[in-house]
C-alpha cells in the first residue's frame, strides 16, 4: 500500500538542537581566519591517513555537485511516487540549502585556509552534501533499526576520505556533517508545518465562507423584490 500522507519525520530533542548550533559556532570560531590544522586535529589527521581507505578519492568526487543533485533529485522522485509532496519539497530544498550556506555563507565567513593555498575549507562541502542527502534520505526511507547505523556511517565515512584525501582537517567535516544534517530536518520540519498550517486555514476559510455567501445572497435577493429580509 502506497503512502498518502508524510511519514513521521524524526523528532529532535531541543537539547540536541541546540547542541549541535552551540557546536557549530564553536568550530567556527576555533577555525576563524587559520590556515593550517590545529594542535587537536593532527593526531587525528595522522591516524586517518595511516589507516587505508579504499577509493578514498572516488568517496568524495561522488559528493561533486552534480552527483549530489541527481541523487538528491532521486529522493525527491521517490518522495512523490508515494505522494508525499511536502517531503520532496523540504528536502529537496533543504539539501540546496544546505550547500548554499556552506559555500556561500560559511565558507567566506569563517574564511579557513589550507597552510599554502587554495579556497576556503570551512566546513567541508562534500561533507556538508553527505549529510543533508542522508537526512534527506533517512526520512525518505525510514529505515528499520538495524540498517539505521548504514545511514550514520555513509557521511563519516566521507568525512574520513575527505581527511584521509587532504582535502579538509576534521573540524570542516564534523562541521560539515552538523550543518547538512542540522539544515535539512530544520527545512523539511518547517515546510511540513507550513504546509499543514496553510491547508488548515484553507479548509476553515472553506467552511465558513459559503454561509456567509449564502446570507448575504438571501439578503440581496430580498432587497430586489422589495421583501424584508429574515435575520439569521
Amino acid at each position: 500500500m502506497e503512502r498518502t500522507s508524510p511519514p513521521c519525520i524524526p523528532r529532535l530533542r531541543p537539547r540536541a538542537l541546540i547542541g549541535a548550533a552551540t557546536a557549530i559556532a564553536m568550530l567556527s570560531a576555533l577555525a576563524w581566519h587559520t590556515r593550517g590544522p590545529a594542535a587537536w586535529e593532527r593526531p587525528v589527521i595522522s591516524l586517518l591517513r595511516q589507516a587505508q581507505l579504499p577509493l578514498a578519492r572516488p568517496l568524495v568526487l561522488l559528493w561533486q555537485p552534480l552527483p549530489f543533485a541527481l541523487a538528491t533529485l532521486g529522493l525527491a522522485w521517490v518522495a512523490l511516487e508515494t505522494r508525499r509532496i511536502r517531503l520532496a519539497i523540504g528536502g529537496t530544498l533543504g539539501c540546496a540549502l544546505a550547500t548554499a550556506v556552506t559555500e556561500h555563507v560559511l565558507k567566506p565567513l569563517v574564511d579557513r585556509h589550507h597552510l599554502y593555498a587554495g579556497s576556503a575549507v570551512f566546513p567541508s562541502g562534500h561533507v556538508t552534501a553527505a549529510a543533508a542527502w542522508t537526512m534527506f534520505a533517512w526520512i525518505v526511507v525510514d529505515p528499520p533499526a538495524h540498517l539505521r547505523v548504514v545511514f550514520v556511517l555513509l557521511p563519516v565515512i566521507v568525512s574520513w576520505a575527505t581527511i584521509a584525501a587532504g582535502d579538509h582537517y576534521p573540524a570542516d567535516t564534523v562541521a560539515g556533517l552538523l550543518v547538512g544534517g542540522l539544515i535539512v530536518y530544520g527545512v523539511v520540519h518547517a515546510a511540513d508545518r507550513l504546509i499543514t498550517t496553510v491547508a488548515g486555514l484553507q479548509a476553515h476559510r472553506a467552511r465558513y465562507v459559503p454561509s456567509l455567501e449564502v446570507r448575504h445572497g438571501h439578503r440581496r435577493g430580498a432587497a430586489r423584490y422589495g421583501e424584508p429580509a429574515t435575520r439569521s
